[in-house]
């Protein structure tokens, strides 16, 4: 094909690469504060970087990425971990949605989510599609366990299989743990993808100690 692109494709050429190999490739992810020096967009662009790449090695289509995504209030236990004290830690804090932010994330509520994940499901199913992938780059808990959810149920009761990825990351390195928000990781991701969009000289200095190191 010219494009696994959905959205620039000619109805003959979705129909012809469906017939060819009937697999569709979704990713998604929330627009998410990632702190100052990266772009908004860090998720859902990297599972769309990795749909697309997977889709031009082995076939599929993928189709318009879906800037949607849940999170979840923290607890107390949590905040008192990243420094917070006192009543501070009762404060209702959902994601990474913190105080000093300059502004908040577009986390949709769980139930919403789940509505539009479902009805993306349904099309795609009536589509022919008989592979789903859910490519996903956000890690929130309950974000996943909607997707995860959705994909049995799905696989379940229809002819289609829904195939959910956990993360878009390398699976070694999410086992290995070495994958964090807006670390080094995601830092490196986004400047092979989107270099003009980040901006390294916006991060606060290291503290003494690391700096000396």
């Amino acid at each position: 094909m010219r494009t696994v692109r959905f959205e620039l494709l000619r109805p003959a050429e979705i129909i012809a690469e469906r017939e060819r190999f009937p697999v569709v490739y979704q990713p998604l992810g929330p627009l998410e504060w990632h702190g100052p020096a990266l772009p908004y967009g860090t998720d859902p662009l990297h599972a769309e970087a990795v749909a697309q790449r997977t889709a031009q090695a082995i076939g599929g289509v993928v189709m318009p990425t879906l800037y949607w995504g849940s999170e979840r209030e923290r607890t107390p236990e949590y905040l008192k971990v990243l420094g917070f004290q006192g009543e501070d830690c009762n404060r209702w804090i959902v994601g990474m949605d913190f105080p000093a932010n300059s502004m908040k994330s577009l986390y949709s509520m769980e139930d919403v989510f789940a509505l539009v994940m479902r009805a993306r499901i349904e099309l795609l199913i009536d589509q022919g599609y008989k592979l789903i992938v859910l490519v996903n780059g956000h890690g929130a808990a309950n974000h996943i366990a909607t997707l995860d959810r959705l994909a049995k149920e799905y696989t379940g009761l229809t002819s289609s299989h829904v195939l959910f990825t956990t993360t878009a990351f390398d699976p070694v390195a999410v086992a290995a743990g070495g994958v964090g928000h807006a670390d080094a990781l995601e830092t490196s991701l986004m400047l092979a993808l989107y270099p003009e969009s980040v901006d390294i000289s916006l991060l606060p200095p290291l503290p003494r100690s690391a700096a000396q190191r």
